[in-house]
């Protein structure tokens, strides 16, 4: 799985294109990163996206 050629314009493109020649590598060289790798890289990218929520809002009364 290579990057495809248009990427999503965004401050978090890098980290987007970082995740997938991770899992490029994971395929073919079977590398496997640790838990915490993950979880960094994760939080990494969640910290980059925009800070508009998104969340439900209940109704007023």
């Amino acid at each position: 799985m290579t990057a495809p050629a248009a990427v999503p314009d965004g401050p978090w493109q890098g980290l987007f294109r970082h995740a997938l020649t991770l899992i490029d590598d994971i395929r073919t060289l079977g590398y496997m990163p640790s838990f915490n790798y993950c979880v960094n890289l994760a939080g990494g990218f969640l910290r980059q996206l925009p800070d508009t929520s998104t969340a439900r809002k209940s109704p007023l009364r």
